[in-house]
């Protein structure tokens, strides 16, 4: 029985989980949202933790090899600024070469680790041992954060079904539980649970399913669309992936909507804590 639940792998997070699997013990009920060897959602929620890591780390290292230009030269006579030289890889990826844009045009070449390259017309100096920046482990990442993300979610929609003793297809889907005006919520008022129709209904609630849009063009289309910022030195990722206005430093996103998935899930165990 040890370590089933996330609170064995992340201290003092998602406490209710626990507590509600004990209560439904104590009530006979066991077996409902879990069994003696594993339990759904702590998979979900570490495989899902296990991505971001990947995104962080790889957007860290990102960060690092472009833009720290702490020894970066610049010859005598010439002023440079930071460029990003891109290209796409045969996996359909993004590289990234980190070089230097020099004005005016040189007339000379320099040692290692330094040298000049054209590109497009203009000439740039790039550092020798700089390799081009590939996107692939960073998509890795994206793909299992967003599949478990989204997969969470559909996991909570399942444990309420079961749990709160739903009639038959009333939550197919969990954004069911997130739209205020609808049979579903009606049913699950009408039965004097409005606490539970309140968290998810809540602002958190519709935000974090947007989340679920990302996850649809990585597991239906195959491919998210992401960016590196050339005046940032960042990897972004849009709010929406079907109409990309709004981009926000990948890690940094990700690492919001996990911890605003837990609490919100940590508030709906609570409520299950309270109702069954």
């Amino acid at each position: 029985m040890d370590k089933m639940h996330f609170i064995d792998y992340a201290k003092g997070e998602l406490p209710n989980q626990e507590r509600l699997c004990d209560h439904l013990r104590k009530k006979g009920k066991f077996g409902i949202i879990e069994d003696d060897k594993s339990n759904p959602m702590t998979i979900r929620l570490l495989l899902a933790r296990e991505g971001l890591d990947q995104i962080i780390d790889f957007c860290n290292s990102l960060n690092n090899s472009i833009k720290d230009q702490s020894s970066w030269e610049t010859p005598d006579g010439y002023t440079v600024e930071p460029f990003l030289a891109h290209s796409t890889a045969a996996s359909g990826c993004v590289a990234y070469t980190p070089t230097l844009k020099i004005d005016p045009q040189p007339k000379f070449s320099v040692s290692t680790p330094w040298k000049f390259i054209s590109y497009q017309g203009n000439y740039h100096l790039m550092r020798e041992d700089t390799s081009s920046v590939y996107l692939f482990n960073f998509y890795k990442g994206l793909y299992v954060y967003f599949t478990n993300f989204g997969s969470s979610l559909d996991r909570i929609r399942y444990e309420i079904e079961k749990l709160y003793n739903c009639p038959s297809n009333l939550i197919e889907h969990w954004s069911r539980l997130t739209k205020s005006t609808n049979k579903t919520i009606f049913w699950f008022n009408s039965q004097g649970w409005s606490n539970l129709t309140r968290i998810t209904t809540s602002a958190r609630s519709i935000d974090i399913t947007k989340c679920c849009q990302h996850r649809h063009r990585l597991v239906h289309d195959g491919f998210l669309l992401t960016k590196v910022s050339p005046d940032k030195y960042r990897v972004e990722i849009p709010d929406d992936p079907g109409n990309p206005v709004h981009w926000n430093e990948a890690s940094s996103f990700c690492e919001k909507k996990f911890r605003d998935l837990i609490v919100l899930l940590d508030d709906i165990y609570d409520c299950m804590v309270n109702d069954v």
